[in-house]
């Protein structure tokens, strides 16, 4: 006589849902600075119109930058300086695009050195 016993698997998963996509980021354009001081990396949201963060780190001390909206960064060759750029925010464009502002009105895209 053989007896099987039932294993216990633990609560049940349930499916993936559309709206699970959007808990998801991307990590991309990650480096580390010719010095080996710092790494950069973009944490990119799952929302169909979420923002990126730019996140410079110093590895030696754990000092953190988070850059919302910044894009591209780059190391300077002597890794004293990290340029990226910061675009509008999406939301603000859609009101004033709404309410017809002129185009010097509308925020524009810049860069910043840190």
């Amino acid at each position: 006589f053989v007896g099987v016993l039932a294993a216990d698997d633990g609560p049940v998963k349930r499916p993936l849902e559309h709206d699970d996509y959007d808990l998801w980021n991307t990590i991309s354009s990650q480096s580390i600075s010719p010095d080996g001081t710092w790494v950069r990396y973009t944490i990119r949201s799952g929302e169909i119109d979420g923002d990126s963060t730019v996140i410079i780190r110093n590895v030696k001390t754990g000092k953190q930058y988070s850059i919302l909206r910044g894009s591209g960064p780059r190391f300077s060759f002597d890794s004293q300086f990290a340029v990226y750029r910061v675009t509008p925010d999406p939301k603000v464009l859609k009101k004033l695009t709404k309410e017809k502002a002129k185009p010097e009105q509308m925020p524009r895209a810049y860069l910043e050195v840190l």
